[in-house]
């Protein structure tokens, strides 16, 4: 046990902190690093160019910033509070971190067990869902993305202006603000999404009950289940797409504007409107088996 005030590693340097270890404000350069064991507290490190911070099972980092090149690994039972990922740094996340921000093309991966709450992804970071990875709270905007991969699971995202989460995996219960976007890609699945004025959801994959408040759904071959379509809002179906029991209210309004697309279920017209624009007269094919209720 102990406490280290204001460390600097070299190239090929290394502290280790053990149980009842402390340490503050230890600047990590070149080649050098930093081990956290169990028991084992680091205090705002910073992670210089291809410089390292271990942060292992039980150990805890508090209030890093990883620089350009500079990595922190959370392994798993580790945990990092506060961890500003600056300038292309990196963040692995096998344990928990919380209250990550990510900005200037920095990237935070979270991988098989682990788990990121609160996370900030803005101007040009990235924040990337492995397989086995959970994403919570997490709040993109200005450029930032959201990656949530295969098996990967990302709950209550927010998307702000120039954001943008993409979905090969899971989303659940994401919000898409103006100038937002959500992709589902072919194979993944976005459930309760609610997309506000402005806002977009491209659906290629699947979508589950999500409520158009103003903003847009389009459908590009995609599925989108139980939607409702909110005063402003509009679902746009594209060839090959399936709309199944949309509800529209006034003010909202399903286009069927390419060939070869189809209404299942029971799509209600609760005041909105349905526009059926073919891109050409001759070989339309719009498939209409719901029942249409006014």
């Amino acid at each position: 046990s102990g406490v280290a005030n204001d460390t600097i590693i070299n190239s090929g340097g290394i502290q280790r902190l053990y149980t009842g270890g402390t340490t503050n404000d230890t600047i990590v350069n070149e080649n050098g690093q930093q081990f956290i064991a169990a028991g084992g507290e680091a205090n705002s490190t910073i992670i210089n160019e291809y410089g390292q911070q271990f942060v292992e099972e039980g150990g805890t980092a508090n209030d890093t910033v990883v620089n350009n090149y500079g990595q922190q690994f959370v392994g798993d039972g580790g945990i990092a509070n506060g961890t500003l990922v600056d300038y292309g740094g990196f963040q692995d996340v096998e344990g928990k971190a919380n209250s990550t921000t990510v900005r200037n093309g920095g990237n935070q991966h979270i991988g098989d067990s682990g788990i990121a709450n609160d996370t900030t992804v803005t101007n040009y970071g990235n924040q990337y869902i492995g397989k086995g990875g959970i994403a919570n709270d997490t709040t993109v905007s200005d450029y930032g993305e959201q990656t949530v991969s295969i098996h990967g699971t990302a709950n209550d995202t927010i998307v702000n202006s120039r954001g943008h989460q993409s979905i090969d995996g899971i989303a659940n219960d994401a919000i898409i603000n103006a100038g937002g976007s959500q992709n589902v890609a072919a194979g993944g699945i976005a459930n309760n999404t609610l997309v506000n004025a402005d806002g977009l959801q491209r659906v290629f994959g699947t979508a589950n009950d999500t409520i158009l408040d103003g903003g847009t759904q389009t459908l590009e071959g995609g599925i989108a289940n139980n939607t409702i379509v909110n005063d402003g809002g509009r679902q746009i179906v594209d060839a090959g797409s399936t709309a199944n029991d949309t509800t529209v209210y006034t003010g909202g309004a399903i286009f069927i504007r390419e060939n070869g697309t189809q209404l299942t279920g029971t799509t209600t017209l609760d005041g909105g409107s349905i526009y059926l624009t073919p891109v050409s007269n001759s070989g339309s094919s719009f498939f209409i088996t719901s029942d249409i209720e006014n």
